[in-house]
């Protein structure tokens, strides 16, 4: 850290509202040296900066402070909007896949403590009925890696480092299901859509029997899922456990009737896209507002525009 004291014609705040512009256009990013890279006092004081009279640097500060404050208002607002339709998105997936879509069926105790109640017409079964184990060692040097992401199962980044140990990853087949075993990868999982190979660290699963893979997708994604799957995990630090496919195999899970699978599939596909499309709004109003706020003080500090 390099700490400051304002000479005295140099207003603290103004100074705040420059520093923070010359952080945002990355004016330092140039500056520092060493491996990680640092800025030191002698680099930083040779940077120019307009110095307006102490008085009017008060005027702007102050003018900046109230601007700004109301921005930060209003994106903190937008924020827990969009934290809200999370919310709800994760509400109406769990109603779906543990209880239906049809509010007024009879149900019945499923015996699961994390699944609760279901349609009187469904059944419980292990998830071994529904999956198998794919467990083929392959190198990356002959099947695209993949990456298990909370969104699902991507291509892996160029950036990504690789390795030339031969077998050193696993297959995963196009409409193969892959979750990340480690509970620090909490809710990375999803269909591959793609032919390729994921780390050693993912079980890969193959669809097994009648059965809608979209469903299962959905009820996999759901917080009481991820609860009871890493709850079989095994390990030593607390909250860096693995769960192994000789202990999820275990785990129940709901088997509605196959076209009600379907039907809650569709529902939650279209549902939520329409409630992402709501969140993605939420996030360009803010990047909007991130941006006015920048360019207001970045406008103000540099005397592009002055304080009534």
């Amino acid at each position: 850290y390099i700490a400051l004291k304002p000479k005295k014609n140099i207003f603290s705040k103004f100074f705040h509202y420059v520093l923070h512009i010359y952080d945002v256009e990355k004016v330092f990013y140039n500056m520092g040296n060493g491996v990680r890279q640092g800025l030191n006092y002698d680099e930083f004081s040779k940077l120019l900066m307009i110095v307006p009279p102490i008085d009017e640097q008060e005027r702007i500060a102050e003018f900046l402070d109230k601007k700004c404050g109301e921005i930060d208002g209003l994106i903190a607002d937008i924020k827990t909007q969009a934290q809200t339709l999370e919310q709800y998105k994760r509400s109406v997936i769990t109603e779906a896949v543990t209880k239906g879509l049809n509010s007024s069926a009879e149900m019945k105790d499923s015996g699961i403590e994390w699944i609760g109640n279901v349609p009187a017409e469904w059944t419980i079964n292990k998830i071994d009925s529904v999956y198998s184990l794919r467990n083929e060692k392959v190198s990356d040097k002959d099947y695209m890696p993949l990456s298990v992401t909370m969104k699902g199962i991507v291509p892996q980044l160029e950036s990504a480092a690789k390795t030339n140990d031969g077998d050193n990853r696993k297959l995963v087949r196009k409409g193969d299901f892959a979750i990340n075993s480690r509970s620090d990868r909490r809710g990375s999982c999803g269909i591959s859509e793609l032919d390729g190979s994921v780390s050693l660290i993912n079980l890969v699963l193959k669809p097994r029997g009648e059965m809608n893979n979209r469903y299962y997708n959905w009820l996999f994604h759901t917080e009481k899922f991820a609860d009871e799957f890493y709850k079989w995990g095994h390990g030593i630090v607390d909250d860096l456990w693995t769960t192994r496919w000789i202990d999820m195999r275990k785990i129940s899970v709901p088997m509605p009737p196959l076209s009600e699978q379907k039907e809650i599939a569709d529902y939650l596909d279209n549902k939520c896209a329409q409630i992402e499309e709501l969140i993605s709004a939420k996030q360009s109003q803010i990047e909007t507002l991130e941006s006015y706020k920048k360019s207001l003080i970045y406008e103000y500090v540099t005397g592009k525009k002055e304080v009534a």
